[in-house]
C-alpha cells in the first residue's frame, strides 16, 4: 500500500483528498503546515508527499527543498499549484518535486491524483533501487581496495622471508663444509612462508565466493576441522616456537565447513602472529543450552576497547 502525506492548510480540501485517496486504496497522513509536514517526514517513511504551495508558514516549494535535503529515501513529491502558476511548478521541480498538478475550482484534479501518485511512487522505488545498487558497488570497490592493500602487505613479508632463506641456502651450498642444521632451518622457514602465502590466497578465494556460494548447513566435527588446520600450520607453529592446546571432544555443530575452516585458519594465524614471543595458544569451547561457543586465547597485547566497534567490519586490519 502506498503511504501518502497530504500537506494542505484548507481543511475542506484536505478532507476531500483523504476520502478519495483512501477510497482508491492509499494510506493517507495529514499535515496542515510545513513544520508539521517536515516533522512527519523525519518520523515516518512516506512514498509520496502531496504538497500545496500556499501554506500558512511558508511556500510549498521551500518545503520541497527542505524535504529533498533530508535523506536519499525522501518521498517522491508532487506540488499542487493554482491556475497560471506554471512558473512555480517549474521551480518546484528544480528543487526536487517529481511532478505538479493544477488545483481547479471544481475539484477535478482530485480524481486524477491516484494515477499520478502511483506513477511517481513507482519512480521512487526505482530511484531507491538504483541508489542501493550504487551504494553496494561503491562498498564493493572500497572493500576490494582495502583487501588488495592488505593482501599486498601480507604477501610482502613471507616473500621477503623466502628470498632471504633461499639466498642463505645458496650461500651455504657454496661452502666446503655444509651445516645441514642451518639448511634445514631455512628450508623450514621457506615452508612456513609458503604456507602463510597459501593461507592468504585461500582467504582471498574464500572472500571471492562468500556472496555467491550456497552454504548448506550440516553437522561439522570441529575437532577434525581444527586438527586439520593445525597440521597445515605445523611449519609455522614450529618456526615461532608456539604451543597449541586444543580442546577435548567437542559436540558436532551445524555449519558450513569451508567457511569454518577459513575462520579457524584466520584465528590461529592471528594468534601465531600477534600472540607474543613463543606464543602459548589455547583453543576451547563452552556449551549453553543448544549452543556451543568456541574461543581462542593467546598471550598477545590484545585489543584496546576503542577499536572493538570496528571488530566485525569487513576487510579491516585492527
Amino acid at each position: 500500500m502506498i503511504n501518502v502525506l497530504c500537506v494542505e492548510d484548507d481543511v475542506g480540501v484536505l478532507h476531500l483528498l483523504r476520502r478519495h485517496l483512501e477510497k482508491c486504496g492509499l494510506r493517507v497522513h495529514e499535515a496542515t503546515d510545513g513544520r508539521t509536514a517536515l516533522d512527519s517526514v523525519i518520523q515516518h517513511d512516506f512514498d509520496v508527499a502531496l504538497i500545496d504551495n500556499a501554506l500558512p508558514d511558508g511556500a510549498g516549494i521551500d518545503l520541497i527543498e527542505q524535504i529533498a535535503k533530508l535523506r536519499d529515501a525522501a518521498p517522491a513529491m508532487l506540488i499542487i499549484t493554482g491556475t497560471g502558476s506554471e512558473r512555480i511548478a517549474v521551480e518546484a521541480m528544480k528543487r526536487g518535486a517529481e511532478n505538479y498538478i493544477v488545483k481547479d475550482t471544481d475539484g477535478v484534479f482530485i480524481t486524477i491524483l491516484p494515477d499520478i501518485i502511483e506513477e511517481i511512487a513507482s519512480r521512487r522505488v526505482e530511484r531507491l533501487r538504483q541508489l542501493e545498487v550504487e551504494r553496494l558497488q561503491a562498498q564493493a570497490i572500497e572493500d576490494l581496495q582495502a583487501f588488495g592493500n592488505m593482501v599486498a602487505h601480507d604477501l610482502k613479508h613471507p616473500l621477503s622471508g623466502v628470498l632471504t632463506s633461499a639466498g642463505l641456502i645458496g650461500m651455504f651450498a657454496d661452502q666446503s663444509s655444509v651445516d645441514r642444521t642451518k639448511i634445514h632451518k631455512h628450508v623450514g622457514q621457506i615452508e612456513s612462508s609458503v604456507y602463510e602465502m597459501t593461507n592468504i590466497i585461500d582467504r582471498l578465494l574464500l572472500l571471492s565466493t562468500v556472496r555467491y556460494d550456497v552454504a548448506y548447513l550440516e553437522p561439522v566435527n570441529m575437532n577434525e576441522v581444527v586438527r586439520d588446520i593445525e597440521r597445515q600450520m605445523s611449519g609455522h607453529i614450529e618456526q615461532v616456537n608456539a604451543s597449541v592446546d586444543i580442546f577435548g571432544q567437542a559436540p558436532p555443530v551445524l555449519g558450513y565447513e569451508p567457511w569454518l575452516k577459513g575462520v579457524w585458519g584466520n584465528l590461529l594465524s592471528n594468534a601465531l602472529k600477534y600472540g607474543g614471543a613463543s606464543p602459548a595458544i589455547s583453543l576451547g569451547f563452552t556449551t549453553k543450552d543448544k549452543h556451543v561457543r568456541f574461543w581462542v586465547q593467546d598471550e598477545g597485547e590484545g585489543m584496546v576497547p576503542e577499536v572493538a566497534a570496528s571488530l566485525f567490519r569487513p576487510i579491516q586490519r585492527l
